[in-house]
Protein backbone atom coordinates (compact mmCIF):
# COMPACT_ATOMS: atom_id res chain seq x y z
CA UNK A 1 0.00 0.00 0.00
CA UNK A 2 1.28 3.38 -1.17
CA UNK A 3 0.29 6.44 0.51
CA UNK A 4 1.18 10.57 -0.44
CA UNK A 5 0.23 13.10 1.38
CA UNK A 6 0.54 17.04 0.38
CA UNK A 7 -0.18 19.44 2.82
CA UNK A 8 -0.14 23.34 2.79
CA UNK A 9 2.41 24.90 5.62
CA UNK A 10 2.18 28.51 4.24
CA UNK A 11 0.31 29.52 7.42
CA UNK A 12 2.51 27.78 9.82
CA UNK A 13 5.83 28.48 8.37
CA UNK A 14 4.49 32.25 8.56
CA UNK A 15 4.05 31.63 12.23
CA UNK A 16 7.39 30.47 13.09
CA UNK A 17 8.86 33.09 10.70
CA UNK A 18 6.42 35.59 13.04
CA UNK A 19 7.62 33.89 16.07
CA UNK A 20 10.81 33.83 15.28
CA UNK A 21 10.60 37.47 14.15
CA UNK A 22 8.79 38.29 17.60
CA UNK A 23 11.41 36.50 19.91
CA UNK A 24 14.38 38.57 18.00
CA UNK A 25 12.69 41.88 18.67
CA UNK A 26 12.19 41.32 22.58
CA UNK A 27 15.74 40.01 22.84
CA UNK A 28 16.75 43.40 21.09
CA UNK A 29 14.99 45.61 23.07
CA UNK A 30 16.12 43.65 26.50
CA UNK A 31 19.90 44.05 25.21
CA UNK A 32 19.17 48.01 24.32
CA UNK A 33 17.96 48.05 28.17
CA UNK A 34 20.75 45.73 29.26
CA UNK A 35 23.63 48.31 27.73
CA UNK A 36 22.22 51.42 28.23
CA UNK A 37 20.06 51.25 32.06
CA UNK A 38 21.78 48.10 33.35
CA UNK A 39 25.44 49.18 32.45
CA UNK A 40 25.89 52.19 31.04
CA UNK A 41 28.78 54.28 31.19
CA UNK A 42 30.67 53.33 34.54
CA UNK A 43 33.38 55.50 35.62
CA UNK A 44 35.26 55.43 39.26
CA UNK A 45 36.93 58.29 39.21
CA UNK A 46 38.93 58.64 42.17
CA UNK A 47 42.89 59.14 41.43
CA UNK A 48 43.71 57.12 45.08
CA UNK A 49 41.68 53.76 43.23
CA UNK A 50 42.20 52.05 39.95
CA UNK A 51 38.66 50.82 38.52
CA UNK A 52 38.19 48.08 36.09
CA UNK A 53 34.32 46.88 34.77
CA UNK A 54 34.39 43.33 32.45
CA UNK A 55 30.78 41.91 31.18
CA UNK A 56 30.22 39.16 28.97
CA UNK A 57 26.48 38.08 27.68
CA UNK A 58 25.25 34.72 28.42
CA UNK A 59 23.02 32.50 26.60
CA UNK A 60 20.30 35.13 27.47
CA UNK A 61 19.18 38.48 29.25
CA UNK A 62 19.89 38.78 32.36
CA UNK A 63 18.92 41.38 34.96
CA UNK A 64 22.52 41.79 36.13
CA UNK A 65 23.46 45.51 36.48
CA UNK A 66 25.98 47.84 38.06
CA UNK A 67 26.33 50.81 39.84
CA UNK A 68 28.69 53.70 40.21
CA UNK A 69 28.89 56.37 42.88
CA UNK A 70 31.80 58.77 43.66
CA UNK A 71 31.73 61.15 46.55
CA UNK A 72 34.84 62.84 46.60
CA UNK A 73 38.50 61.79 45.55
CA UNK A 74 38.74 59.33 48.42
CA UNK A 75 35.43 57.97 48.71
CA UNK A 76 33.71 56.08 46.52
CA UNK A 77 30.20 53.69 46.26
CA UNK A 78 29.98 50.27 43.83
CA UNK A 79 26.29 48.61 43.62
CA UNK A 80 25.74 45.28 41.92
CA UNK A 81 23.18 43.40 41.75
CA UNK A 82 20.95 40.68 39.92
CA UNK A 83 17.19 39.53 39.29
CA UNK A 84 15.89 36.04 39.71
CA UNK A 85 15.50 34.71 36.20
CA UNK A 86 16.54 35.41 33.15
CA UNK A 87 14.97 37.89 29.66
CA UNK A 88 13.40 41.03 29.72
CA UNK A 89 11.25 41.09 32.90
CA UNK A 90 14.75 40.80 34.64
CA UNK A 91 16.38 43.02 32.91
CA UNK A 92 13.27 45.64 33.49
CA UNK A 93 13.22 44.77 37.09
CA UNK A 94 17.42 45.58 37.18
CA UNK A 95 16.75 48.73 35.36
CA UNK A 96 14.11 49.81 38.43
CA UNK A 97 16.07 48.51 40.76
CA UNK A 98 19.25 50.31 40.07
CA UNK A 99 16.98 53.55 39.38
CA UNK A 100 15.61 53.04 43.06
CA UNK A 101 18.94 52.75 44.21
CA UNK A 102 19.51 56.35 42.71
CA UNK A 103 16.58 57.38 44.32
CA UNK A 104 17.34 56.02 47.89
CA UNK A 105 20.51 57.69 48.01
CA UNK A 106 19.38 61.22 46.57
CA UNK A 107 16.80 61.03 49.38
CA UNK A 108 19.42 60.47 51.73
CA UNK A 109 21.43 62.93 50.98
CA UNK A 110 18.65 65.67 51.25
CA UNK A 111 17.40 64.37 54.27
CA UNK A 112 20.99 63.89 56.15
CA UNK A 113 22.52 67.34 54.65
CA UNK A 114 22.55 69.23 58.05
CA UNK A 115 24.13 66.78 59.69
CA UNK A 116 27.41 66.75 57.52
CA UNK A 117 28.08 62.99 56.73
CA UNK A 118 27.09 60.27 54.14
CA UNK A 119 24.13 58.18 54.09
CA UNK A 120 25.72 54.69 55.24
CA UNK A 121 25.25 51.57 53.10
CA UNK A 122 23.24 49.96 54.84
CA UNK A 123 20.83 53.03 55.37
CA UNK A 124 20.47 53.39 51.47
CA UNK A 125 20.06 49.55 51.08
CA UNK A 126 17.66 49.85 53.96
CA UNK A 127 15.71 52.15 51.30
CA UNK A 128 15.76 50.49 48.55
CA UNK A 129 13.88 47.49 50.38
CA UNK A 130 11.66 49.44 51.49
CA UNK A 131 10.75 51.00 48.49
CA UNK A 132 10.76 48.01 46.17
CA UNK A 133 9.81 45.15 48.75
CA UNK A 134 6.26 44.93 47.60
CA UNK A 135 6.78 45.73 43.83
CA UNK A 136 8.78 42.53 44.02
CA UNK A 137 6.53 40.52 45.83
CA UNK A 138 3.97 41.22 43.37
CA UNK A 139 5.97 39.92 40.44
CA UNK A 140 7.07 37.10 42.51
CA UNK A 141 10.74 37.94 42.39
CA UNK A 142 13.42 39.24 44.43
CA UNK A 143 16.92 40.76 43.42
CA UNK A 144 20.74 40.16 45.00
CA UNK A 145 22.51 43.01 45.76
CA UNK A 146 26.06 44.08 47.07
CA UNK A 147 26.53 48.00 48.37
CA UNK A 148 30.39 48.43 48.80
CA UNK A 149 31.85 51.79 49.93
CA UNK A 150 35.53 52.33 49.41
CA UNK A 151 36.97 54.84 51.72
CA UNK A 152 41.01 55.92 50.91
CA UNK A 153 41.54 57.90 54.34
CA UNK A 154 39.91 55.73 56.58
CA UNK A 155 41.50 52.38 54.96
CA UNK A 156 37.93 50.19 55.00
CA UNK A 157 35.80 49.07 52.78
CA UNK A 158 32.53 48.59 54.32
CA UNK A 159 29.78 47.20 52.20
CA UNK A 160 25.84 45.10 53.08
CA UNK A 161 25.72 41.65 51.00
CA UNK A 162 22.19 40.96 50.58
CA UNK A 163 22.10 36.96 49.43
CA UNK A 164 24.90 38.72 46.80
CA UNK A 165 27.99 36.68 45.91
CA UNK A 166 30.00 38.57 48.60
CA UNK A 167 33.26 39.77 47.56
CA UNK A 168 36.97 38.63 46.88
CA UNK A 169 39.87 40.13 48.39
CA UNK A 170 43.58 40.01 47.95
CA UNK A 171 46.18 41.15 50.05
CA UNK A 172 49.32 42.92 48.01
CA UNK A 173 51.47 42.25 50.68
CA UNK A 174 51.04 38.73 52.06
CA UNK A 175 49.17 38.00 49.05
CA UNK A 176 46.59 36.16 51.31
CA UNK A 177 42.65 36.00 49.51
CA UNK A 178 39.38 35.89 50.80
CA UNK A 179 35.96 35.24 49.83
CA UNK A 180 33.82 37.69 52.07
CA UNK A 181 30.28 37.51 52.20
CA UNK A 182 27.21 39.10 54.42
CA UNK A 183 24.54 37.11 55.65
CA UNK A 184 21.81 39.23 54.70
CA UNK A 185 18.36 37.91 52.73
CA UNK A 186 17.78 39.40 48.57
CA UNK A 187 15.63 42.49 48.35
CA UNK A 188 12.23 41.84 48.39
CA UNK A 189 13.09 38.28 49.59
CA UNK A 190 10.91 39.04 52.98
CA UNK A 191 8.95 41.86 54.29
CA UNK A 192 10.91 43.17 56.73
CA UNK A 193 15.13 42.92 57.04
CA UNK A 194 17.53 44.45 58.85
CA UNK A 195 20.67 44.53 57.21
CA UNK A 196 24.31 44.68 58.63
CA UNK A 197 27.44 45.61 57.49
CA UNK A 198 30.51 44.19 56.89
CA UNK A 199 34.26 46.34 56.89
CA UNK A 200 37.32 45.00 55.28
CA UNK A 201 40.12 46.68 56.56
CA UNK A 202 42.76 47.27 53.09
CA UNK A 203 45.98 48.65 52.82
CA UNK A 204 48.01 50.10 49.66
CA UNK A 205 48.16 47.54 46.38
CA UNK A 206 45.14 45.58 47.74
CA UNK A 207 42.31 44.34 45.38
CA UNK A 208 39.02 43.26 45.49
CA UNK A 209 36.33 41.88 43.31
CA UNK A 210 32.92 42.62 42.95
CA UNK A 211 31.29 39.61 40.60
CA UNK A 212 27.68 38.07 39.57
CA UNK A 213 26.75 34.27 40.04
CA UNK A 214 27.89 34.11 35.95
CA UNK A 215 31.19 34.05 37.03
CA UNK A 216 31.31 31.18 39.51
CA UNK A 217 28.66 29.61 37.20
CA UNK A 218 30.45 29.45 34.06
CA UNK A 219 31.69 25.93 32.33
CA UNK A 220 34.43 25.48 29.85
CA UNK A 221 34.14 22.94 27.08
CA UNK A 222 34.43 20.10 29.07
CA UNK A 223 31.23 21.29 31.39
CA UNK A 224 33.60 21.79 34.64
Amino acid sequence: ILSVVVRDITQSRQAEEALAASRQERESVARRIQDALLFGDLSFPQPAFDFAFETQAGGAISGDFVWTLPHSDTVGDIAMGDVMGKGLMAALVGAITKNHVYEAVSQLFEQIQPFGRLPHPYEIVAAVHKGMSSELAALESFVTFIYARFDHRGRRCTFVDCGHTGLAYVNARSGAFALISGDDMPIGFTPHSLFQPVTVPFEPGDLFLLYSDGVIEAQNAEQE
